[in-house]
């Protein structure tokens, strides 16, 4: 196929949704997967635990997890914006919206939150859909640079995907704001050039479906987790949640499969095969709720439906409606109306010539059987900040006080 999975470096639970439907598009591009136990690199399929601590710590490590879960089970809090003193006058601008491909909602949807956000300050946005081929990326960069886009905005395109199209944007002076991206070697920021990295949200979830594996089984879980090893980076990431596991729960025995991006077609037969190899797991770890279908299709398989609770991370529409049904235990999320308007916010610091504030963690909810009945699962809802407990008008209020367009 013409288009190849790029590089994959730490991600936030929206850049995993992407990837899972890359994935689809790249699956001749062939890697490996593999099972391994928690506290080895290796290949092998046998199981060890990670217990070493007293009974006392594995007390103070169960209520340190039921802290953080109660933590983000409640209605979210918002952080404030900081003011910008002089906010130039944007009325008539057009922001470009490029995505590496629109027909993931949580992507659309980032588009069409932040095209409400910059209403208020009278830009309008225009929606260039990558359509997950850097062909039709590089044909969107180039005809934003031809109408006189005022700022483009790229939503999970690596940098060195498309180089010189990123390169050929900057020679023409047009400012370009490289969101739910880190900083690539190739690509030197600058007042033009600024990049919205969401990798403190990753590792918030990632920590955060630990702890509600500990405090869901007391402390006792067999585990089985979905990694995905695509980079170092990721490989970080994953070490991140497994030191969450080791330092609070020395009781829980951990497991893994191991895998890339372009195989996660394979992800049934492989999640089957290691769950008969661990028969005594309890609790599967999807990394994020896009891979929701292919994991139930292999917990399916290997005769574990209703043996195992079934716990991820992003907060989709499809994934709430499972947890829902009672298929998945737990989904914690964060909203698509905060990334737009975050993004809608480094918008118009960088048309203001200030610098994008590093995106820190967003506003997070676990969601679960204590609070999933109460919402409405909605594709409306989905877009706004009614899932997390906070109305429009409280969340909207401090950005706009910030941009003065009220």
């Amino acid at each position: 196929m013409v288009f190849r999975v790029r590089r994959i470096r730490r991600r936030s639970g929206a850049a995993l949704v992407v990837l899972s439907s890359l994935a689809m598009l790249a699956s001749a591009c062939g890697a490996s997967s593999s099972v391994s136990s928690s506290s080895s690199s290796s290949s092998s399929s046998s199981s060890s635990g990670v217990s070493t601590s007293s009974n006392s710590g594995s007390n103070s490590g169960l209520a340190y997890a039921d802290a953080q879960v109660q933590k983000y089970s409640g209605p979210v809090s918002l952080n404030t914006p900081a003011p910008i003193a002089n906010p130039v006058d944007l009325k008539g601008k057009t922001v470009w919206y490029i995505p590496i491909t629109n027909s993931v909602d949580s992507l659309a949807g980032i588009g069409t939150t932040m095209a409400a956000a910059l209403s208020h300050v009278g830009v309008k946005v225009h929606v260039c859909d990558g359509g997950a081929l850097p062909t039709t990326i590089v044909s969107c960069m180039t005809t934003a640079a031809q109408q006189g886009a005022a700022l483009v905005v790229t939503s999970y395109i690596d940098y060195a995907m498309v180089p010189t199209a990123f390169q050929a944007l900057e020679a023409k002076n047009i400012p370009v704001l490289v969101a739910g991206e880190p900083v690539d070697a190739g690509a030197v920021p600058n007042s033009k050039l600024q990049f919205l990295d969401p990798y403190k949200q990753t590792d918030l979830f990632q920590k955060l479906v630990a702890d509600l594996v500990i405090s869901d089984s007391k402390g006792q879980a067999h585990v089985m987790l979905i990694q995905l090893t695509d980079s170092s980076e990721t490989k970080n990431a994953n070490a991140a949640q497994l030191d969450v596991f080791k330092k609070y729960c020395p009781k829980c025995t951990v497991n893994s499969i191991q895998m890339q991006t372009a195989t996660i077609s394979q992800m049934p037969s492989t999640l089957s095969a290691a769950l008969v190899s661990h028969p005594n797991t309890n609790y599967v770890v999807v990394q994020a709720d896009a891979f929701l279908p292919p994991a139930m299709g292999g917990i399916q398989s290997a005769g574990f439906a209703g043996k195992v609770k079934v716990i991820t991370a992003d907060g989709g529409l499809a994934g709430l409606k499972d947890v829902a049904a009672g298929t998945v235990a737990f989904d914690p999320g964060s909203p698509i109306e905060w990334q737009g308007w975050q993004d809608a916010d480094a918008v118009i610091r960088m048309l203001s010539g200030l610098k994008v504030p590093a995106q820190g963690d967003g506003p997070t909810r676990v969601f679960g059987p204590n609070n999933i009945k109460s919402l409405d699962l909605t594709h409306a809802n989905y877009l706004n900040m009614s899932f997390y407990g906070v109305a429009e008008s409280a969340f909207e209020a401090p950005y706009l006080r910030a941009w003065k367009a009220n």
